[in-house]
């Protein structure tokens, strides 16, 4: 991309009027000859030409951003000039930003041709509409400043203004020269027209280095008067600038245009704009992903809760068949008596719990033994560990041990049980070893029911998994099997 034409048009009257009546101009001169969509963006293919537009805002209303970009090709093969104009709002300013550059779609290199190379007619479009000034405060027109004898004195002014951003160029009496040269430069270049011999005069008495010939041109680059300027500002005689009028103006549009890009490189107030809503994306993903995160978690432990649920539903089923039929074989006073009067007396629960598991949990003789002998303090939170156990360990099983999370947080997420995975104390005291069907296994795996409280709250299940059989082995049910 090579970029040839940049200008920059701040409106005098800022705010949101000025932005909107710029935003207007620029979206009619893309659709012409189409009536321009009243959408915030669209795009459009109008004959030879594909145009497209976006409108962007802040949240908070203190910027507006309006984007167009024009494509049409070229007199030259396989080249493309592409118009990029924006409009923003700012707290501080409204302004129009046009650039115009060519793209070669095969990547040859060569010159733009003069002819092929013309002003972007937006720019007059809007000078029309929206009084502007330039980045310096000097009014832009597109028609030319008539100069008076008695505008002498401010038309040396502006001439050696050291703040004076774009060049002033001075025609002498040829009123429709000055006319072309104003309509092709808009945006490029300041144009005063000397109304007559008398305001030349008048011009090179108050200022001698700022002649020029009569009905002849001169253009004054910024920094002219300067003690430092060694710039040359040139001129022109009458027959120089008439002689091939059109080939003069079309040059003098080529030669500032091509400076532009040098003075407006790039819209630096539409990237800032651009960059806000970057950064306001940014931290409205980031508060969505949180909540979205958040809602997440929310969701796991419901599904946990439910699935819980289930199970429990699940094993009260079980146990209002079991007691039916329990129920249904024995009279009433015998069913009295079956209701164990110890809490602590866990009886036929083994056996329950392995057949409503469906064998996914088992006891051994050591683990009831360690039950009866135990002097753990809380007997009902133990019986309701265990059946907890047993509802995972057949829950496990039926996922055939695919549970997509770790065991830890499983079992503390769908069934509130403190599992440990490792005890390398009770390895170091050589307490982990038991056998089971002829099997040598370790009870390293344990359920915690309190801990750093009294001894007699220090409730343990150990067990281990038997990944062959899809079960697990419970073989200690009491107190922890050690103390410190």
């Amino acid at each position: 991309m090579q970029n040839l034409y940049a200008t920059r048009l701040i409106a005098r009257e800022p705010g949101r009027d000025a932005f909107r009546v710029m935003s207007d101009v620029v979206r009619a001169w893309g659709c012409r000859p189409e009536l321009p969509p009243d959408s915030l963006a669209g795009e459009l293919v109008v004959g030879d030409r594909r145009v497209g537009w976006t409108t962007r805002s802040l949240v908070d209303g203190s910027a507006d951003l309006f984007e167009l970009e024009l494509r049409r090709p070229s007199d030259t093969q396989n080249v493309v000039w592409e118009s990029r104009i924006s409009v923003t709002r700012t707290a501080d300013a409204t302004q129009a930003f046009v650039a115009l550059s060519r793209v070669s779609e095969d990547n040859r290199l060569g010159p733009a041709p003069i002819g092929d190379f013309q002003p972007p007619r937006v720019v007059r479009e809007l000078l029309d509409a929206v009084p502007c000034a330039a980045r310096r405060g000097m009014p832009l027109s597109s028609t030319p400043r008539t100069a008076f004898a008695a505008d002498v004195d401010d038309l040396v002014a502006d001439l050696t203004d050291h703040r004076r951003g774009l060049p002033l160029i001075v025609v002498a009496g040829q009123e429709r020269l000055a006319a072309r040269i104003a309509r092709t430069n808009s945006g490029l270049a300041h144009v005063v027209l000397l109304a007559g011999r008398p305001v030349l005069d008048g011009l090179t008495a108050r200022c001698p280095d700022a002649r020029l010939p009569w009905e002849g041109v001169r253009l004054f680059w910024p920094g002219f008067g300067d003690r430092a300027d060694v710039l040359h500002h040139p001129w022109w005689t009458s027959s120089a600038a008439t002689g091939s009028q059109d080939r003069f103006v079309s040059h003098l549009f080529a030669k500032l245009a091509r400076l532009s890009v040098l003075a407006e490189p790039r819209d630096e107030v539409r990237d800032e704009i651009l960059g806000s809503l970057r950064r306001a994306r940014l931290v409205a993903l980031e508060s969505d992903s949180e909540y979205a995160l958040e809602l997440l978690r929310e969701n796991e432990a419901l599904e946990s809760q439910v699935e819980r649920l289930r199970a429990e539903v699940h094993w009260y089923h079980a146990e209002f068949r079991r007691f039916g039929r329990d129920h249904g074989a024995l009279g009433p006073d015998d069913a009295v008596e079956r209701t164990p009067l110890d809490e602590r007396d866990f009886g036929a629960l083994w056996d329950q719990l392995t057949q409503q598991s469906d064998g996914a949990v088992v006891f051994t003789e050591n683990a009831r033994r360690s039950w009866a002998k135990s002097e753990y303090a809380e007997p009902t939170r133990m019986r309701q560990a265990l059946r907890d156990l047993a509802m995972a360990a057949g829950e496990w099983r039926d996922l055939r041990g695919r549970i997509g999370m770790g065991l830890e947080r499983w079992l503390a997420e769908r069934f509130g049980l403190n599992y440990a995975p490792t005890d390398g104390e009770l390895c170091v005291r050589r307490l982990d070893k038991f056998e089971y069907d002829g099997v040598r296994r370790s009870r390293e795996r344990h359920i915690k029911l309190g801990d750093n409280t009294s001894w007699e709250y220090v409730g343990r299940v150990y067990f281990d998994i038997d990944v062959d059989e899809l079960r697990w082995v419970v073989d200690h049910v009491g107190l922890k099997l050690y103390r410190r």
